[in-house]
């Protein structure tokens, strides 16, 4: 089972609930191909609700703002644009990515190098096969048991191949636009790295920054969903 970030652009909806704009992305999810198993945008096993973190001033008990259920905290899936802070999550994100590196760096100061993914590639040619050798690192380890949030794969990776800079600056560039974008007029976007892991990020690198300009660039009465589509 594969899980995806997908982002839906919906219409400014003035008559709307949350709920109904809930099940409208829902729907518009349903009828992509791919034979999906589930889609998930308030249900509380979406783990990728709480991406959005709300603008100063705004009213958390907006209507339409997609408030997932369950948990002690409030976490939104999304709701108009206006009232998400989008470059609140990345400084939040690239915060988070400073102080992970900070501490694993102190914690492996005494190790031997850790090797990059690229190394057990070379050597075992199966992906597969390399991905478990390189994560069976202590460095690796220490990393996941250090980090404030979960670290997928690629995050392990980064760590391990990028300095401190780009690693913060790719936590940075990657904290809002997930792994796909729904726009309005139906056109599907998918980051190349979740297609095929075996892509490499920098393939990926003109998906981040075509959703990143193109979210920053919706009015203000748009709205954008974050669900967990899982096959």
């Amino acid at each position: 089972m594969t899980s995806q970030h997908a982002l839906v652009h919906l219409d400014p909806q003035p008559d709307a609930t949350a709920s109904d704009l809930a099940n409208e992305a829902e729907d518009t999810l349903w009828d992509l191909p791919g034979g999906w198993e589930r889609v998930l945008v308030t249900h509380p096993e979406n783990q990728y609700a709480g991406t959005f973190p709300l603008r100063n001033g705004a009213d958390p008990n907006h209507p339409q703002l997609l408030r997932v259920s369950g948990g002690t905290t409030v976490r939104y899936a999304g709701g108009p644009v206006g009232l998400l802070d989008l470059h609140a999550c990345r400084t939040r994100a690239a915060d988070r990515a400073a102080r992970l590196h900070d501490a694993w760096a102190q914690a492996v100061a005494t190790m031997p190098p850790v090797r990059p993914l690229a190394d057990y590639l070379s050597d075992a040619k199966d992906f597969v096969y390399a991905g478990l050798a390189f994560r069976e690192q202590p460095h690796i380890k220490v990393a996941v048991s250090l980090a404030e949030a979960r670290l997928y794969w690629a995050d392990q990776e980064a760590l391990a191949a990028l300095d401190r800079d780009a690693f913060v600056e790719r936590a940075r560039v990657q904290a809002v636009t997930g792994n796909s974008l729904l726009q309005l007029d139906g056109t599907w976007l998918v980051s190349p790295t979740w297609a095929d892991p075996q892509t490499p990020e920098t393939a990926a690198a003109e998906y981040h920054q075509r959703v990143n300009a193109y979210l920053d660039n919706l009015p203000e009465d748009h709205v954008i969903v974050g669900a967990d589509f899982i096959r």
